[in-house]
């Protein structure tokens, strides 16, 4: 369940879901769609913090220049 939503709504729960995974296969429950839906909205994560970045220096960029 973790893993659909890191994918579809919120990727913060990308790591989480990867976690959830590791404990069901602990208890014997195979979960490689967890598993795998966890690394793709980690991944998710990942992108979206480096855009979130890059568009944060941007901005620092633009709003400190002279404009000119």
């Amino acid at each position: 369940m973790l893993g659909i939503l890191s994918v579809v709504t919120l990727p913060l729960l990308g790591p989480f879901a990867i976690w959830q995974a590791n404990e069901a296969e602990k208890l014997g429950v195979p979960a490689p769609a967890g598993r795998i839906l966890g690394w793709v909205g980690t991944v998710l994560l990942g992108l979206m913090l480096l855009f979130l970045g890059i568009w944060i220096t941007a901005m620092l960029f633009f709003v400190t220049s002279n404009g000119g």
